[in-house]
């Protein structure tokens, strides 16, 4: 009898299985980064207002989305800054800068920012801003919602002192993330 019972111990687990299972409609995050870059290039006197148009397949083309998967989320990490100043700069004191997406500001410094071959986070971020961007980046990823409408990316400022030559090229960074469901078997 004590027979009869250690071999069924030891065949009903691979019977029935070992008790470890994945579910069928089991569902897991899958978080993909992405990094919006542009670096522009100044050899001015007084102010300036460059921008960049991003359209929506150049943002999605650059996102492994798995079809059929449904978007979660669109997250705004962080927003750095860097400028390199280059020869013959007299602009010394650094640039009063903003950075604006679709028109609103996104960022604002009244401080100049430094010459720096690193990039500089950029914590203080208009909150109305980055919601509107973090809302039509999600239109841009969701299967769901069509919006062909283009990103404007730019940045405005002034050197300082304003009189001076600014030769520098200033580098914007924004770094997010688009977090998903995506069902697996």
């Amino acid at each position: 009898m004590k027979y009869i019972l250690n071999i069924l111990m030891l065949v009903t687990p691979v019977l029935f299985g070992s008790g470890c299972f994945v579910e069928k409609d089991a569902e897991t995050d899958l978080v993909l980064s992405f990094n919006l870059q542009e670096t522009y290039s100044f050899d001015i006197t007084g102010g300036f207002n460059e921008s960049r148009i991003i359209a929506k397949e150049e943002f999605t083309d650059n996102l492994d989305i798995p079809e059929g998967a449904r978007v979660k989320k669109v997250d705004v990490e962080y927003v750095a800054a860097r400028i390199v100043e280059l020869p013959g700069n007299t602009a010394t004191e650094g640039i009063k800068m903003q950075a604006f997406v679709n028109g609103s500001p996104f960022f604002a410094r009244e401080e100049a920012l430094g010459f720096s071959q690193d990039l500089t986070v950029i914590h203080d971020l208009n909150e109305t801003t980055v919601v509107a961007l973090r809302e039509q980046l999600f239109t841009y990823v969701d299967d769901n919602i069509t919006n062909d409408e283009d990103l404007i990316i730019g940045i405005q400022g002034i050197p300082n002192p304003t009189d001076k030559t600014l030769r520098a090229t200033i580098t914007v960074r924004l770094q997010g993330a688009v977090t998903i469901a995506s069902a697996f078997f």
